[in-house]
């Protein structure tokens, strides 16, 4: 019998994937890693906090510092609202400026006359 080169599937019906060609960037690799024991509690709680497990939770937030996509619909929507928060906030000081401007102006006269 000749062996087929190619990616192996360990499980799952190949029927299925019929038409379906590998593509090792969708792939979940292996690794090993060793971390602080402070810092797997850390991530395990925020993952926890999350409603993850907490490699899929370290998968993700690994993604969005090295990739920057698939940003989540949550942290989307909170970076909108600081963007409107900071515009608002611009607004006001501009506004506060040319207030003190004015008044400004107006003592000056205040003093000529």
């Amino acid at each position: 019998m000749e062996k087929k080169k190619g990616k192996k599937l360990k499980y799952g019906k190949k029927d299925l994937l019929a038409g379906w060609e590998f593509d090792p960037n969708e792939a979940k690799v292996l690794i090993s890693i060793r971390l602080d024991g402070d810092v797997l509690e850390a991530v395990k709680a925020a993952a926890a906090k999350a409603g993850k497990k907490y490699q899929p939770w370290i998968n993700d937030v690994l993604r969005e510092i090295t990739i920057g996509a698939n940003e989540s619909p949550l942290l989307s929507a909170v970076h909108d609202q600081l963007k409107s928060i900071q515009k608002s906030v611009d607004e006001k000081i501009d506004a506060m400026a040319r207030r003190l401007q004015e008044l400004e102006a107006l003592e000056k006269r205040r003093g000529a006359a």
